[in-house]
C-alpha cells in the first residue's frame, strides 16, 4: 500500500523483468497477471518501483486466485536402513575380488587419500568403463534368508589442480556448472539386478536383498546410465572402498 503512484509495476520471467499496467486508488495498486508467466518453483517475483522524490513502503501483499492446481502433496515414509551380523570375511577391497575388464584394485597417492572411516585399508576397487566390474564368493556356516548390503562408492573427477596432471589431478577444469554428475552401480547378489545410485563424493549406499543360501555371490559393476552424453561421467572412473553384506532376517 505505497502512499504514492508508482512509476512502474512489472514480474519477473525467465529472469526478464516484464512490465504490466496497474491500477492505483486509495494507496492500493491492483495488477492482473491472469496470462503472465510469473511461477518461478514456488516463487512469484512482482516489482513495484517509483523513480519520483516520493519515498513509500509496500504494505500488505494479497493475491486472489482464480484458477491453477493446488501444489501435490505426498506422503514420504522413512525406512531405517538395517543392522545385522556381518556375512563378509572383510569389508575392505584390497584382496579377494576378481577383477573383469577395465577393474584393478588401486591406491590413492598420500596428498589425496581421502578414503571412508569404514575401513582402515588405504585401497579401492577402480572401475574405469562399463566394461569393468569386480566379483566375489564365500561360503556361509548356514542359510541365510535377507540380507542387507552398503557400499561405499564414489565417481571420481581428477582433483583441479594449477601443480600436475596425472591420474587423480588436472589442470584442466573437468566439473561444470549446470552438468549433472551421476550414476548406477549395478550390483548383481546370487542372481539379483539392484541398481545403485552415486555421485561425486563417497556415499554409502543400501539394498536389501532376499538370498535365501548357505554361500554369497557378489558383483559390482558400472549400469548403462554412465552415459557421457547424458550424465558426463562416462569418462570418470567409479572407486568402491568399502563392501559390506549383512544377515537381516525376514
Amino acid at each position: 500500500m505505497p502512499r504514492a503512484e508508482p512509476t512502474a509495476v512489472g514480474y519477473i520471467c525467465n529472469g526478464a523483468y516484464v512490465a504490466v499496467t496497474p491500477t492505483y486508488a486509495d494507496c492500493v495498486i491492483t495488477i492482473d497477471l491472469n496470462s503472465a508467466d510469473i511461477q518461478d518453483y514456488d516463487k512469484i517475483k512482482i516489482v513495484v518501483s517509483d523513480t519520483t522524490d516520493e519515498t513509500f513502503t509496500l504494505g500488505k501483499v494479497k493475491a486472489v486466485i482464480f484458477d491453477g492446481e493446488s501444489k501435490p502433496s505426498y506422503e514420504v515414509r522413512y525406512k531405517g536402513r538395517k543392522v545385522g551380523t556381518e556375512l563378509m570375511s572383510k569389508t575392505s577391497v584390497e584382496s579377494g575380488w576378481t577383477m573383469t575388464g577395465n577393474a584393478s584394485v588401486k591406491q590413492l597417492p598420500s596428498a589425496v587419500r581421502n578414503y571412508t572411516s569404514l575401513n582402515d585399508v588405504a585401497n579401492h576397487i577402480q572401475l574405469d568403463d562399463d566394461s569393468a566390474s569386480a566379483s566375489c564368493s564365500q561360503s556361509l556356516n548356514k542359510t541365510v534368508h535377507k540380507v542387507a548390503v552398503r557400499i561405499a562408492a564414489t565417481i571420481f573427477p581428477p582433483i583441479q589442480t594449477k601443480r600436475t596432471s596425472n591420474d587423480y589431478t588436472t589442470t584442466e577444469q573437468n566439473l561444470f556448472r549446470g552438468m549433472y554428475y551421476g550414476g548406477d552401480l549395478l550390483l548383481t547378489i546370487n542372481g539379483a539386478y539392484i541398481p545403485l545410485h552415486i555421485e561425486t563424493g563417497w556415499t554409502e549406499v543400501y539394498a536389501e536383498a532376499i538370498i535365501d543360501s548357505n554361500s554369497l555371490s557378489l558383483s559390482i559393476g558400472r549400469a548403462t546410465a554412465f552415459d557421457p552424453d547424458n550424465y558426463n561421467v562416462g569418462e570418470f572412473p567409479v572407486f568402491i572402498h568399502n563392501v559390506s553384506v549383512q544377515e537381516i532376517g525376514y
